[in-house]
């Protein structure tokens, strides 16, 4: 869980440090395994890389580790199985975005795939844990029904930059 929000929040940083084409090429940074290291831009697209790596070999220790406890192919082990393919899939759309120059479309896709493996990282997580607490339907409806709002809010606001609409009403709450 702690992977897949801290993994969004690096792409939000290089996002708005301009840092996005801090490394032009993809999966390598100007050719190299390793940034630039006097080029900040640089390091801050390679650490948003790295780190969705690291997320990717973490999620493929948790597919293992969780199989092994449930010896079984259970609920749990396969939403950890379909976070890891979607971390794949999430990744090489990352790499579509360095490869378009930002395209602000791939960028919304990017960030929609984030949001649906931190989703279901949580929801994984509330499965496993809510048949240990009695909690009613309504509180599992309720739940869901937030973490779609939440996906929702955050990929309008992704829409509203990409169409440059984030500074149109900068008096907050009024427009």
């Amino acid at each position: 869980i702690f992977f897949s929000f801290f993994q969004p929040t690096c792409g939000a940083f290089t996002r708005v440090t301009d840092s996005g084409d801090g490394c032009p090429d993809w999966p390598t940074c100007f050719g190299s395994w390793v940034p630039p290291l006097n080029d900040i831009n640089a390091i801050i697209e390679w650490s948003h890389r790295t780190s969705g790596t690291l997320f990717g070999i973490v999620s493929i220790i948790l597919v293992v580790v969780s199989y092994l406890i449930y010896r079984k192919f259970n609920f749990t082990v396969k939403i950890y199985s379909l976070s890891l393919l979607l971390i794949i899939v999430v990744g090489g759309i990352g790499g579509a975005v360095v490869l378009s120059e930002l395209n602000p479309a791939i960028r919304t896709v990017h960030l929609a795939g984030a949001q649906l493996i931190a989703a279901l990282m949580v929801a994984s997580f509330v499965t496993e844990n809510i048949n240990k607490v009695s909690a009613s339907k309504k509180v599992k409806t309720l739940s869901l029904i937030t973490a779609f709002l939440a996906i929702g809010a955050l990929l309008s606001g992704a829409y509203a930059v990409w169409q440059g609409a984030g500074a149109v009403c900068y008096r907050w709450p009024l427009c």
